[in-house]
């Protein structure tokens, strides 16, 4: 019996994407989107995520990449929120080149960020609280036995300023 032809375009993989691995991580490292990696590789969306289930090279080639962008950004992010020292090349008046150090100060929006994600049982926003007891709330309509309290019915279906205007006929006897 004769073997059936799959029938399709031919997988790209082994010609787009795997001899081209460590490029891949390189692009991760420099923080390329997936989009953008596909564009580069001349693949699809759906086979760039179809490649990285099915082959573990692939996976872990973005994923080395894209974990040592991360820390770099998280050391970043730390250094931002804390303060630090650095130097800058600065002209003097007669023109000469000098480094100069100079202090960047902690960044409030960086240290809130850090906090609400490494702190979350401290410093996110939404707290729970828990109650324990009674809820019970009394209310006292002392004096206002004679308001007049019109509510539209199928029988009464008066607009919004009818009832207002019939609220302060009553307010006025």
């Amino acid at each position: 019996m004769e073997e059936k032809k799959k029938k399709g375009r031919k997988n790209k993989y082994f010609t787009h994407v795997q001899p081209r691995l460590e490029e891949i991580r390189e692009w991760a490292e420099k923080g390329l989107t997936d989009a953008e990696m596909m564009k580069l590789l001349g693949i699809s969306h759906d086979s760039f995520y179809k490649y990285k289930n099915e082959y573990s090279d692939f996976y872990d080639a973005l994923k080395q990449g894209k974990e040592y962008a991360d820390d770099i950004v998280e050391q970043a992010l730390y250094k931002s929120a804390i303060g630090y020292y650095y130097e800058e090349e600065a002209v003097t008046n007669k023109g000469d080149v000098v480094l100069v150090k100079k202090y960047s100060k902690p960044n409030i929006t960086a240290q809130i960020f850090w906090l609400k994600n490494r702190r979350k049982d401290i410093w996110r926003d939404k707290q729970d609280i828990e109650h324990s007891g009674s809820m019970d709330i009394e209310v006292n309509l002392t004096g206002f036995e004679d308001t007049a309290i019109i509510v539209p019915t199928e029988d009464n279906k008066a607009p919004v300023a009818e009832l207002h205007n019939q609220l302060s006929e009553t307010d006025d006897n």
